[in-house]
């Protein structure tokens, strides 16, 4: 489920990108137990090339229009580094790795993640934030902050 919502996310970034605009979502599809875990891991990995290559193609002055209000595309861009990154981690943790995002990345995203996601008004996208450890990681700090339990590695 979390590689199809990671792909549906994809998806999502992808119209952006290459068509200006971002309709509101249809109701998600459920999931198809005929697909293997290669197949969805396949998938998503197509679905994040083509958004690597749209990203680099788009024009950075140009607008989006998400569901009829103007975005800049350079925030779309850091919505999606946001996402793929988060889900990168969540799925780490999901297959038992769990991994660490980059610092330089998560410090990045640190400093954009309060106007991407503010502390009051996020639910049901978000969870609240919990208390990250002392001495975090900005990773952590990061996930923290979008409402996922920090575990000690």
């Amino acid at each position: 489920m979390l590689l199809e919502h990671g792909d549906d996310s994809l998806a999502v970034l992808l119209e952006g990108l290459t068509a200006q605009r971002i309709a509101e979502p249809p109701a998600a599809a459920p999931p198809d137990p005929a697909r293997s875990a290669a197949d969805l891991v396949g998938a998503f990995r197509r679905r994040a090339a083509e958004l690597l290559d749209a990203s680099a193609q788009a024009d950075s002055g140009c607008l989006v229009s998400v569901e009829g209000y103007p975005l800049p595309i350079d925030c779309l861009r850091t919505v999606g580094v946001l996402e793929i990154a988060v889900h990168a981690w969540d799925i780490s943790q999901a297959c038992g790795q769990r991994l660490p995002l980059p610092e330089d990345l998560a410090a990045y995203l640190l400093t954009q993640v309060g106007l991407l996601v503010p502390r009051l008004g996020r639910e049901p996208l978000f969870s609240a934030p919990v208390q990250a450890p002392a001495r975090s990681s900005s990773g952590e700090r990061l996930i923290a902050y979008l409402g996922r339990p920090v575990r000690p590695a």
